[in-house]
């Protein structure tokens, strides 16, 4: 079997700087661990996973926990995540915890009795405290936790910065009228009120850039709940239709409910962007294949991962030092494209 002295031959690099690379730690150039872990790979080198937790007493293993993976969102979370889990010398594993708050307990306390290292955890229900309990004190780093008090270590989306940017685009291709669509029904216990935390956060934050604008606040808040999902947005959009249409520039809340909103748009015969202007919330793929191209704040995702296991890795390295909970808000970038080409 290939051993790490191997693995520095290939790369001619020294064995120490082969062992720093290859465990993903501070020392070496990024230009240098790469060369390493393709020597590493074209000679067929594995770290042993067993002999390493036996010298360290931690396993190398990270686990991120996801609700679901078909939502689009979250698969480009988990892809950008475990990138950055392997570039830092660990194994990813990946859960699903569902949409249920029982699921989640039964998830992060299961991921809680094995070897796992630490927890990247995107929540839709269980807040600080909860985790911290089912977790056994391991290093724990949330994704979309806007909950307060914090008291794990979070890395969040860009809500009040990416909505501010999206109205004024649409005040900039000449809307005046515009709607946003993605309030959430009324909650009703605490589970729900945490699962709604973010969602009413970039709602809010869509309704205050409106504000600013000077447009008329009171107009733009459609009254009908529209959950965050691809149908809700077509029935949406065919209910405005049937309405005549009161905006002539829409705000959705996520990338999903505006390719629904397009979707019931042409079924109704309106035209996007002549008749009604649309822009999204994520930046997923599925946007720039769409006729019309959709519009998009993209979330900056492998800065969303990079923080997230930043943050795990200082936990990891430095498990004496008491860091007080760090809040991490990534970048985005307007994606101006068909459904708003005036």
């Amino acid at each position: 079997m290939p051993t790490l002295k191997d693995v520095a031959s290939e790369a001619k690099v020294s064995l120490a700087t082969a062992s720093l690379a290859m465990r993903g730690k501070p020392g070496v150039t990024s230009a240098t661990a790469q060369k390493v872990r393709s020597a590493a790979k074209r000679i067929g080198y594995q770290l042993n996973a067993s002999a390493r937790s036996l010298r360290s007493g931690r396993s190398g293993i990270l686990v991120l926990i996801v609700p679901r993976l078909s939502i689009p969102f979250y698969n480009h979370v988990a892809e950008a995540v475990a990138y950055e889990m392997e570039k830092a010398g660990m194994q990813a594993m990946i859960q699903q915890s569902d949409l249920f708050a029982e699921h989640e307990r039964e998830t992060v306390g299961r991921i809680a009795s094995t070897i796992a290292d630490g927890i990247i955890y995107n929540s839709t229900r269980l807040d600080d405290e909860s985790i911290t309990a089912l977790t056994d004190q391991r290093p724990v780093v949330m994704i979309e936790n806007f909950a307060e008090p914090r008291t794990l270590d979070t890395v969040n989306t860009p809500s009040q910065e990416g909505m501010n940017a999206a109205v004024n685009h649409l005040v900039d291709v000449g809307c005046s009228r515009i709607g946003v669509l993605g309030r959430s029904p009324e909650d009703t216990g605490r589970a729900s009120q945490l699962s709604s935390i973010s969602k009413r956060t970039r709602y809010d934050a869509a309704l205050a850039a409106i504000a600013h604008a000077g447009q008329d606040l009171e107009m733009a808040a459609w009254p009908d709940p529209v959950s965050w999902s691809i149908e809700d947005g077509r029935k949406a959009a065919l209910e405005l239709a049937r309405q005549g249409l009161p905006y002539d520039g829409l705000v959705c809340m996520n990338d999903m409910m505006a390719l629904g909103v397009l979707r019931g748009f042409h079924e109704a015969g309106v035209k996007v962007p002549r008749d009604v202007a649309v822009i999204g919330f994520d930046g997923i793929q599925e946007g720039a294949y769409n006729t019309p191209t959709l519009s998009t704040i993209a979330v900056d995702y492998r800065g969303l991962a990079q923080a997230s296991v930043s943050l795990m890795m200082r936990r990891l390295d430095q498990p004496d030092d008491k860091f007080m909970p760090q809040s991490i808000r990534v970048g985005y970038e307007l994606i101006k494209r068909e459904s708003t080409a005036r």
